[in-house]
């Protein structure tokens, strides 16, 4: 994704630079979203344009990990 525009916060999303999923928590400006991850305890910052919209099976996985 280019900027936040189209991001919403508990939605989950692919970050390609750290390959993994990881959850909006927040925007704080046009260009960053603030993520998390299962074990991450701080909310990490990421670019938005390294974020896309995770797909089903990326989604079950992440799901199936919570639950683990």
């Amino acid at each position: 994704m280019r900027n936040t525009k189209n991001i919403r916060k508990g939605s989950l999303y692919f970050n390609t630079e750290k390959n993994r999923v990881e959850r909006a928590r927040g925007i704080p400006n046009t260009n960053s979203v603030l993520t998390t991850n299962h074990g991450d305890s701080p909310v990490a910052l990421a670019r938005a344009s390294n974020l896309r919209p995770a797909t089903l099976p990326e989604v079950e996985d992440y799901l199936a990990e919570a639950n683990s």
